[in-house]
């Protein structure tokens, strides 16, 4: 009976533990199963560029089954900023964690390396077979040289072993039948080794190429959800470097006096991030995104344990323990910790013998990279020796194609232009079989060499980068844009504003013979000009570029307009010489200066003509002012004139103003440009 009793007792004890046990690896198992993973489609709907960076935002709509989820944003920009990157929902649901890993993928597919390995294993059998037949070809032909005599045939003279004639010429004629028709088979199979060591080359470039590229290295996000089961809205907004731009103006005048000026206000924008922005509006702040006006989030701060990967080696623990052991501790302690010790060291040496029998025992497998690398190093090799026969060069393809892409990724566009036209002459030299191998290349030189021009024609030297300005005022795109990632700048429209402009012509003869039109405006907008150049149009004719100052709404400004010849300027000057006194004997000049200005244009023009007459910096020379005829509408102590006209069409007027200097002859005076401007 108590025998009985206790073998229920361990029954029972026994189905407890098993409930517990079932109980929490439940609990574990749901606590710790791999979430599934969703890898949504999304698109670049917002870029916003300020300093230097982009802020990018993507958005997308995903269906969240219930439960524990990882949602995977893949191909990233490897640039990305990790601690930029924000993400949410447009339903209620709960992010657990956000992650940002970088990630380095294959760009090309095994298949095609496979295929390129295989494309450069026969030409290279081709070339190879080619060089060994020319070879055997030119040993028999040092064997066929060597042929004297027919060793059958009947000698001239039995006692001397002498040759007759006849015997002479059939061996000769033998030998140089022979020997011809190897030199003719040789130049046969010459032509075709040149042709195979084009295939060769050709084969060469398409697998370095691939070589180079073949990894890819970018980052990905991942956000840990917990849904209760709905299609929610995310957006997912990250920040990178490598987007600037620069403002740009062109500025119309019209034909009539009266007409306003139109100035549209442009970005060259150029994107070096890694991703293409399609079809999207852009936004373009001259604020810094370091600095931040906005209040920042607060978030919920939760601790908890923090759950590091096990990684110690061996090694490691034995490091570990050693420092351990140096510690001081009780004679028991350090005898525990040295029999701990040496089991742990024993364990330790245990698994690393266990770990090398397992890799002897399972060697590596080779990757496709490995067998297409030592197929190009043989090919080269193959190449090298056949080259010896025909002594040709390397054609140069692939240096041209890596000069040509490390110079446009660079920013050397003229390089990058020239070396495309290079590759593109070479290319149209290659057979059309291997031409249609290089069509991508083709393809591609093409693009960089229009790409290029585009980007020289685009780049001035007066663009300057938007500085901060107070408040970090926004600029939105017209239209939505497509910016690739190929750091070319490309303009992009803005806004238009018509500018009620006071034109008044202004012309300096003494440097000259022709106006310039300035137009004084009163800005009104609320987006202000940043600093930037300006082309300036007169109708559809290109007149010049200026740039434009920092203007903010209700500023007043100064607009340069460009030159015209409708205002013709002529300024002729009239010195007549004379002996000042009888006994100092100094030298006095008169001299009279008349500007004559004609307007050719069918309006009335206002003008301003500036003009001066010399300041004396040395008391020995003397000038003294002698008048003028139109009193100027500005005169400053430094001798500076502004006269303010108002001249007809085709109608002329004249201004004439007259001065005496007076100095000793024992000096010459020495004249500069210097001073203060009008």
């Amino acid at each position: 009976m108590q025998r009985h009793a206790s073998k229920n007792n361990h029954q029972n004890r026994a189905s407890f533990v098993a409930l517990l046990l079932l109980g929490a690896y439940s609990l574990y198992g749901q606590g710790n199963s791999t979430p599934d993973e969703l890898a949504p489609d999304s698109r670049i709907t917002s870029v916003m560029l300020a300093g230097g960076q982009a802020l990018v935002t993507r958005t997308g709509r995903v269906q969240l089954p219930a439960g524990k989820h990882a949602i995977v944003f893949k191909r990233l920009p490897a640039e990305l900023t990790d601690a930029s990157l924000r993400f949410g929902f447009s339903t209620e649901e709960r992010i657990l964690e956000i992650r940002v890993e970088q990630v380095t993928t294959t760009e090309i597919p095994d298949e095609e390396a496979n295929e390129a390995e295989e494309n450069l294993r026969k030409a290279q059998a081709r070339l190879r077979e080619l060089t060994d037949e020319y070879k055997g070809m030119q040993e028999m032909e040092g064997l066929t040289r060597g042929i004297t005599s027919d060793s059958t045939e009947k000698k001239w003279d039995d006692k001397t072993d002498r040759l007759s004639p006849a015997q002479w010429r059939r061996s000769i004629d033998f030998v140089e039948q022979m020997v011809g028709s190897l030199q003719g088979d040789q130049r046969d199979v010459k032509r075709n080794i040149i042709a195979a060591e084009e295939d060769v080359q050709v084969a060469l470039v398409i697998a370095e190429r691939m070589l180079s590229r073949r990894n890819l290295v970018s980052k990905q996000a991942r956000i840990l959800v917990q849904s209760n089961g709905s299609q929610s809205d995310f957006s997912l907004s990250y920040r990178t470097p490598g987007a600037v731009w620069y403002p740009s103006y062109s500025v119309r005048v019209g034909k009539s006096e009266k007409d306003n000026v139109k100035l549209a206000a442009f970005a060259l924008v150029e994107n070096r991030t890694g991703e293409e922005w399609q079809n999207v509006k852009l936004q373009l702040s001259a604020s810094n995104p370091e600095d931040l006006i906005s209040l920042p989030e607060l978030r919920e701060w939760r601790i908890r344990t923090a759950m590091v990967a096990e990684q110690t080696t061996s090694m490691d623990k034995r490091r570990q323990n050693a420092n351990e052991a140096q510690r001081p501790m009780p004679a028991q302690a350090q005898s525990i910790s040295r029999d701990r010790m040496a089991r742990e060291e024993e364990e330790s040496n245990a698994e690393a013998r266990l770990d090398t029998t397992g890799i002897q025992n399972q060697p590596a497998k080779p990757s496709v990279d490995d067998g297409l690398n030592k197929t190009v190093n043989s090919s080269r090799n193959t190449l090298k020796e056949s080259q010896n026969i025909t002594a040709a060069k390397d054609t140069g393809l692939l240096q041209l194609l890596n000069e040509r892409d490390r110079a446009f990724k660079s920013g050397f566009y003229d390089q990058a232009a020239r070396y495309s036209e290079d590759f593109l002459g070479k290319f149209g030299n290659l057979r059309t079989e291997n031409q249609k191998l290089f069509a991508a290349e083709e393809k591609n030189s093409r693009d960089i060499r229009e790409k290029s021009l585009t980007a020289i024609q685009n780049k001035s030297p007066n663009l300057i980068a938007p500085r901060q300005l107070r408040g970090g005022a926004v600029y939105e795109t017209q239209y939505s844009e497509t910016i690739p990632s190929d750091g070319i700048l490309r303009k992009v429209s803005l806004f238009e504003v018509d500018l009620v402009a006071q034109k008044i012509y202004e012309c300096v003869p003494v440097h000259q013979p022709f106006g310039y039109l300035t137009g004084h405006i009163k800005y009104k907008n609320d987006k202000p000009l940043l600093p930037g150049p300006a082309q300036v149009f007169h109708g559809d004719d290109f007149t010049g570029e200026a740039i434009l100052p920092e203007v903010g709404n209700n500023q007043d400004f100064a607009l340069a307009l460009g030159s015209t010849e409708d205002i013709k300027v002529t300024r002729i000057e009239n010195r007549f010489q004379e002996t000042a006194g009888l006994l100092s004997g100094d030298l006095l000049y008169h001299v009279e200066i008349q500007i004559k200005i004609k307007n050719a244009k069918r309006e009335s023009v206002t003008l301003d003509a500036y003009d001066r007459v010399p300041v004396s910096e040395d008391d020995r020379i003397k000038i003294e002012d002698k008048g003028v005829n139109i009193q100027p509408a500005q005169r400053t102590p430094e001798g500076l004139m502004r006269f303010r006209l108002e001249v007809g069409p085709g109608s002329e007027q004249i201004i004439t103003f007259k001065y005496n200097l007076r100095h000793s002859k024992e000096i010459t005076p020495s004249a500069s440009d210097s001073g203060a401007q009008l």
